[in-house]
């Protein structure tokens, strides 16, 4: 079991979008819903980083991995 030192959570930056895209893939693919994606990389820089963003994103790390690899993603929506 994880505790809170071993997870790090970062707000998400456009230079994570690659990863937050194949979170959003991973999941589909787990809920067999993968043929409903369809954002891509644009997509979600307007959605996530423009002017009129839609919603934010985290990233929760494993700081026990040498690697650093997220290991999970929540979205927050703006209204």
């Amino acid at each position: 079991m994880k505790s809170a030192s071993d997870v790090r959570i970062a707000p998400a930056t456009e230079r994570d979008v690659p990863v937050i895209l194949e979170l959003i893939h991973a999941l589909a693919a787990y809920e067999r819903l993968a043929h409903e994606v369809v954002a891509t990389p644009d997509s979600l820089r307007d959605s996530l980083f423009s002017p009129h963003a839609a919603a934010e994103v985290v990233i929760a790390y494993s700081i026990r991995s040498r690697l650093d690899l997220p290991s999970g993603f929540r979205t927050t929506r703006r209204f």
